[in-house]
């Protein structure tokens, strides 16, 4: 019989999405069919996340200098609110669907070799 090629090892890293796929879940409407407060208050709800928020600051300095102008009260058109509130929401899709390496949307866990097929996440989990 001829010798493995590759030879598992132990130890792995799996690469993750970090935000819970709950986070996904779209939102009752797109932003292009609500109103501009609904645009809003959607935009505001979304940056209440501080990782979300940290992550487009790392990211994008376009889309952080839009939301800075936003935060300070300027007068902003509702165009630009609609296009601050699909690019944030396509960050957070990113973050929960996503585990690529770009930014902080992706996360790196350790994780063991078992005897069956069998996943688990989260803080305590074996």
């Amino acid at each position: 019989m001829p010798e493995p090629v590759f030879r598992g090892l132990p130890d792995l890293l799996v690469r993750l999405a970090v935000a819970p796929t709950s986070a996904a879940d779209p939102p009752a409407a797109s932003p292009s069919s609500t109103s501009a407060a609904d645009n809003h208050a959607q935009l505001r709800r979304l940056l209440a996340d501080p990782v979300l928020r940290e992550s487009i600051e790392v990211s994008s300095g376009s889309l952080t200098h839009t939301l800075e102008r936003l935060e300070r009260g300027e007068a902003i058109d509702d165009r630009s609110w609609e296009r601050a509130l699909k690019s944030a929401t396509r960050y957070l899709l990113r973050m929960a669907q996503r585990p690529t390496p770009f930014g902080l949307q992706a996360g790196v866990a350790a994780a063991a070799r078992g005897g069956r097929g069998a996943f688990s996440a989260g803080r305590g989990a074996p």
